[in-house]
């Protein structure tokens, strides 16, 4: 009985943590992504590109450090002799899962990329999808473009994804 619940107590901690790193990664990215668009609203600065170009590369590495993490978190009980079967295939599941989501938020943002856009940052979260776009302002077929590949892609509905223009 004592094992089921340690079993139990021990992929409960793993799964809270994960999403707590993922909510910390969105809410990050949200913060920053709404701070960027108020201070790109009110300041016209002919060396905004550059300021943007910074903030997407910003994004992606502060994404990449945040998934670094979490693979290296799921990796030591993956490798933890001391882990039981249940837990290992809890573990390699989540892994398998995070890697999935890795390859669509590069995908989207390549084929976005291809479609003209200048820079993107896509993150996908449970239950919604957030794109950043490089552009002062999308007209609606841009939009429509932006939201047709992104449910293409992933199967999400349109009420769950946000596209964000900056400059």
């Amino acid at each position: 009985m004592f094992k089921i619940n340690r079993k139990t107590i021990v992929i409960a901690s793993m799964v809270l943590l994960l999403l707590v790193t993922g909510f910390l990664n969105w809410r990050y990215t949200q913060a920053k992504a709404d701070e960027d668009l108020n201070n790109n609203n009110n300041i016209t600065n002919p060396d905004d590109g550059v300021t943007t170009s910074s903030t997407f590369s910003d994004y992606r590495l502060e994404r990449e450090r945040t998934r670094t993490q979490e693979i290296t978190y799921i990796d030591s009980i993956i490798s933890n002799t001391n882990t039981d079967q249940e837990t290992l295939a809890e573990a390699q599941l989540m892994k398998l899962e995070l890697t999935d989501t890795m390859e669509k938020e590069m995908l989207l943002e390549g084929l976005l990329k291809a479609k003209g856009f200048e820079d993107v940052f896509v993150t996908l979260g449970d239950e919604s999808i957030n794109v950043v776009v490089k552009d002062a302002e999308l007209n609606q077929s841009e939009v429509a473009q932006i939201l047709e590949l992104v449910q293409r892609e992933t199967s999400a509905s349109a009420q769950n994804v946000k596209i964000i223009p900056t400059t």
